[in-house]
């Protein structure tokens, strides 16, 4: 079928109703695939192939669920349908074909014995994605969304999360209007392979009071560093420590005055060293 949106780019839906863009397990060890040509999620069997339920969908004929409140936009041309606990499913609601065209993050309590779901979070701002997305819950009950799009209902960012409340707390776009087909949120742990970077900057030698020469350092990629030890001296075999202050940002420095007998006015070597917390 084709579809002209509204001053949107146009777009073809052809007939692949098996088109899959997301399969994971289910808690108890089966396949949950969501199915955007008919706007619908299907659990499978692992041992059988049965389908042992299927959820929203365009005809009410495809649904097993009850909705508590009644979905209303329905559900449409999803992504990233995936359970994040036993009894908890969230996915990313494009909204193609509703009226309006507007895209949601969603997540539902399941009842896999009695066939309902409810309703438990809903975050709209009136952005719409066409295309990809995807949504996470975080530990602290935060939601991350990512909005997918390839830019063709205007640029969007590739992650926003959201508090309960629905409150944005961080957003962040790519540049050039860049995009993400699906956006995670985990720990990590940086340790870099090189050393830290240090750079004397002596402003080409014009050093005055207001502007004197300036220590400059960090440690691109490590993320376990709480503090940062300065030293300096005349002989790099028994350098002093000169400074010491907790980490703040990416990268610090700190000014060499005249009066310091670290002043680079002389031959003196520097150092700094990066301490956990």
């Amino acid at each position: 079928m084709d579809r002209q949106g509204q001053g949107k780019t146009p777009w073809r839906l052809g007939p692949d109703v098996m088109h899959m863009n997301a399969l994971s397990w289910t808690p108890d060890g089966h396949l949950l695939l969501s199915l955007p040509r008919v706007s619908g999620a299907i659990k499978v069997s692992r041992e059988t192939g049965e389908v042992m339920w299927r959820m929203f969908g365009r005809h009410p004929d495809f649904n097993d669920f009850a909705f508590d409140p009644p979905l209303h936009p329905p559900i449409s041309h999803q992504h990233d349908v995936r359970f994040s606990d036993a009894n908890t499913l969230t996915l990313f609601a494009n909204g193609m074909e509703n009226d309006p065209e507007v895209s949601r993050a969603l997540e539902f309590a399941i009842d896999e014995d009695t066939r309902t779901a409810h309703l438990v979070f809903n975050y709209s701002d009136g952005r719409y994605s066409m295309l990809m997305g995807s949504t996470q819950r975080l530990g602290n009950g935060n939601m991350a969304i990512g909005w997918g799009g390839l830019n063709l209902t205007g640029p969007l960012p590739f992650y926003t999360e959201v508090t309960r409340q629905g409150e944005i707390v961080l957003e962040m776009q790519l540049e050039n209007d860049g995009n993400s087909y699906r956006t995670r949120k985990h720990k990590w742990r940086g340790e870099p392979r090189w050393p830290p970077l240090l750079v004397l900057d002596t402003n080409q030698g014009q050093w005055s009071d207001d502007r004197p020469p300036r220590l400059h350092y960090s440690w691109n990629g490590a993320t376990e560093v709480a503090q940062w030890r300065v030293y300096a001296g005349s002989d790099p075999r028994t350098l002093e420590v000169v400074a010491g202050h907790p980490r703040r940002r990416f990268e610090h420095s700190i000014d060499l005055w005249p009066k310091s007998p670290f002043h680079p006015s002389g031959c003196v070597y520097y150092q700094v060293e990066p301490l956990g917390s």
